[in-house]
């Protein structure tokens, strides 16, 4: 699980940026399930990455 730094800025997000941060913030957890391996192989997610 990635850490929550929302709570911790101290500007306030439009509905339109919170919607891109929360699209970026479900993109990255995708990304973050098997990291370790794909590292330790040097393996690159290029599927995942397309979208």
């Amino acid at each position: 699980m990635l850490p929550d730094i929302a709570t911790t800025s101290p500007f306030q997000l439009t509905e339109e940026q919170l919607a891109v941060q929360a699209a970026a913030r479900e993109f990255a957890q995708e990304l973050w399930a098997g990291v370790i391996e794909r590292d330790d192989h040097q393996k690159f997610p290029a599927e995942q990455v397309k979208r």
